[in-house]
């Protein structure tokens, strides 16, 4: 990705290793926001060449809350649509920081919510999270 605009949430770009899925939920260093009914959990890992991307993520949804799972299922499709549609500011400022995070969005609501209230969400989120990695470096 170089400096052109991608609105596409490729297969690389989701967090699937169990071993990093394990990193990001260790409590060190870990960089946690709450935007009800979404979390969002940030953790900075060691720059290496297995993902080309500078953000994996992983979209979450409690089978406790939510029992039905096409609501859950919808819940994550507007998830990863909301992060999909807003993510280049993220992925422009890892870049020229040359910095990779791994980053986990769970939704603890109790019934599904629309797509534009989830996106906003999702904006204030990624947003603090800028703030924070340009406040630390």
């Amino acid at each position: 990705m170089t400096g052109t605009k991608n609105f596409t949430l490729k297969k690389g770009e989701r967090l699937h290793s169990k071993k990093l899925i394990d990193l990001l939920f260790q409590k060190k260093d870990q960089v946690k926001f709450v935007s009800h009914p979404i979390i969002l959990i940030a953790k900075k890992i060691d720059k290496n060449d297995s993902s080309k991307f500078p953000v994996q993520v992983l979209f979450s949804v409690s089978k406790k809350k939510i029992k039905r799972a096409v609501d859950r299922n919808l819940i994550k499709r507007r998830l990863r649509e909301g992060y999909r549609k807003n993510k280049n500011n993220l992925y422009s400022l890892l870049e020229s920081k040359n910095q990779q995070f791994i980053i986990s969005i769970i939704y603890i609501g109790a019934e599904p919510e629309s797509t534009k209230h989830l996106e906003e969400k999702i904006i204030v989120l990624l947003n603090r999270l800028i703030n924070e990695i340009e406040k630390s470096s």
